[in-house]
């Protein structure tokens, strides 16, 4: 990757296009062929058995709390095993990734657990009843999951330090001492990254959970020191959609992945820079901060830039019967998150079964492209952004520079519910994702090709 430290593409007047260096395109092919050398497995797709009439209740009660009340302060715990009760059997019809999380009937096991904290609680209030649900959902590895608007767990955070290591033939160095661990990971390739910005220095990025302020660095001599470590900045988009011309080199930043119904101008502008793109010989594409929204959306971007619906490690299945008109009656007067006329028309899906459609973009093969694109990610680049970012690594001449994606795969947003006595909100999506473990996680994300805390400052040397 220490390439890009000599790139740069030759700078263009005003209405030039720009000329790709041709150490730009060594390294894009070097990626690309990497790309090529690895295969994953993806696992089996699980799916509950169900019927339509069980699935037409669940939603019913879905349907008829939609709106929330004030929380009640003396819940009864007959109205908290009523709320409870709702709920698992809700989840049960409704939520995509109910059967991938209910592995030795998990679900049943939660519900049992709170159903005693409501016996044997002291003190029975919302707090209480709240909190009791929380720690036994804990098992939910799905971002898109919430209670009160509230993820499960907290999110990871990618840390960095300041200060620069050195790599020599016999391993690591800090400040002229050899490193044998940092923390407990002794794999320092995993934590320590090449410098894209600077020639023979290795920057130390990790993403985690934990809150971190220092980290401990051991030494050959069997000695540690503490060092001070930060959060990488956000980089949230300034303007809904950024579109500027840099040396003849189209970019774009956006915000979002906008819905195609209630934000249709916003939606087809950004669809209208992968046309820009595809006839560009370079192009950025930045997702710092891009919290996801309508995956429609994203998959027509993926379409009109690449000319193919084929790629990606993603497998999705959908819990929703699509071809049943009483569906559009009951959400006729509601505001879902994606169109259900337009996934009718998606010819990528597939029908399992009465309420199951199965939607496979994999391929072995990576897709042509002529069009040197850099992809910007960072933690903040969730949801549909995500599966835009997966879709784009089945082509060549992609690039991903930042640091991991937020994670938020799993799982999908398609509904918020208030329990009916304790107006406690529950948001969960009635999708779910499988993707090879080597490849993406939830909440960790997906890699990208060269890590940077200072994506901006990359481009611009490679822009200039």
């Amino acid at each position: 990757m220490v390439i890009l430290l000599s790139v740069q593409l030759q700078g263009c007047r005003p209405g030039e296009k720009a000329e790709v260096p041709r150490k730009t395109e060594q390294l894009a092919e070097q990626i690309s062929r990497t790309r090529k050398t690895k295969s994953y497995a993806i696992a089996d797709m699980p799916k509950e058995q169900s019927s339509l009439q069980d699935y037409w209740n669940a939603l019913d009660y879905a349907l008829e709390n939609q709106h929330a009340a004030s929380p009640s302060q003396t819940l009864s715990r007959q109205e908290a095993r009523e709320d409870t009760q709702a709920l698992f059997a809700m989840l049960k019809e409704l939520y995509g990734c109910y059967a991938y999380f209910d592995q030795d009937n998990a679900f049943a096991k939660a519900e049992e657990a709170i159903l005693r904290d409501i016996v044997q609680l002291q003190k029975l209030d919302y707090t209480a009843y709240r909190s009791s649900i929380r720690t036994h959902l804990q098992f939910l590895e799905d971002q898109h999951f919430l209670i009160d608007q509230t993820p499960l767990k907290r999110a990871m955070v990618t840390f960095t330090m300041q200060e620069p290591f050195e790599r020599k033939a016999d391993g690591f160095y800090f400040k002229s001492k050899r490193v044998l661990g940092i923390d407990a990971e002794t794999n320092l390739e995993a934590v320590l990254k090449a410098d894209a910005l600077h020639a023979d220095r290795y920057v130390y990025y990790q993403k985690t959970d934990e809150q971190k302020t220092d980290i401990t660095l051991h030494f050959a001599n069997k000695k540690t020191q503490r060092q001070r470590v930060i959060p990488l900045a956000t980089h949230p988009a300034e303007k809904a959609i950024l579109e500027t011309d840099i040396h003849g080199v189209p970019y774009v930043h956006t915000a979002r992945m906008f819905y195609a119904e209630s934000e249709k101008e916003k939606a087809d502008a950004f669809l209208e820079t992968a046309e820009k793109f595809k006839e560009s010989k370079a192009a950025v594409l930045d997702l710092r901060g891009n919290s996801g929204g309508d995956l429609l959306v994203a998959e027509g971007w993926y379409r009109i830039f690449a000319n193919t619906a084929a790629g990606g490690h993603l497998q999705t299945l959908l819990k929703l019967p699509l071809k049943e008109p009483l569906l559009e009656e009951k959400f006729q007067s509601q505001t879902t998150g994606q169109s259900l006329s337009a996934l009718r028309k998606g010819e990528d899906w597939k029908q399992q079964d009465a309420l199951h459609y199965m939607v496979e973009r994999g391929g072995t093969e990576q897709k042509k492209n002529d069009t040197l694109l850099f992809v910007l990610q960072d933690d903040q680049t969730a949801s549909a952004a995500e599966h835009l970012i997966d879709r784009l690594h089945s082509l060549d001449h992609v690039v991903f520079i930042g640091t991991p994606t937020a994670g938020m795969l799993r799982g999908s947003s398609f509904l918020t519910v208030y329990l009916k006595h304790s107006s406690l909100a529950v948001s969960f999506g009635n999708m779910l994702t499988q993707f090879p473990d080597a490849y993406a996680k939830e909440y960790y994300g997906i890699e990208p090709d060269i890590w940077t805390g200072d994506a901006p400052a990359l481009v611009e040397q490679l822009l200039q």
